[in-house]
């Protein structure tokens, strides 16, 4: 098994591709925060995202939020939220945008299989697709994200 530290964002889409199947990735830098709701606005309605997402890590998130008495809602958290219905915005993600790893709870399941030169990874032994990034999950335990390894990958 090898050990890798990666920036976010990247610049090389090599920094990826030398990923393997049991490797341990620490990551550093900028791990940006994606709901499903902001990407429905971005593939489905046509908004271009808010930032430059070029080289990018994202982590598909769902906030934890209160209501206060006004009607208003406070943020209390941020967590992971499940990625099975965020799969159809992946290949996209890495081919238009540059997004080139990204983060979920609970797999990837039927990832497309035609950008080349972007690798996905899944935490359940599931052998996933080339695309333009690196995809990895987590078992539900938010603390662990950093000590999990990839288990499976298919990179060309």
């Amino acid at each position: 098994m090898a050990q890798h530290e990666v920036t976010f964002p990247i610049t090389d889409e090599r920094e990826i591709l030398k990923l393997r199947a049991g490797d341990e990735v620490t990551v550093q830098g900028h791990v940006i925060g994606i709901r499903d709701r902001t990407q429905i606005r971005i593939f489905d309605q046509g908004v271009e995202p808010p930032m430059d997402l070029r080289g990018a890590f994202l982590l598909h998130t769902a906030p934890g939020v209160r209501k206060l008495e006004d009607g208003r809602y406070e943020k209390v958290c941020i967590g992971t939220t499940t990625s099975a219905r965020m799969v159809r915005f992946t290949e996209p993600l890495g081919a238009k945008y540059g997004v080139r790893a990204i983060f979920g709870k609970g797999g990837f399941p039927g990832l497309l299989r035609s950008h080349p030169g972007l690798a996905q990874f899944d935490d359940r032994g599931d052998e996933q697709a080339d695309h333009g990034s690196a995809e990895t999950g987590h078992d539900g335990d938010p603390g662990r994200h950093h000590r999990r390894s990839i288990r499976r990958s298919s990179v060309r």
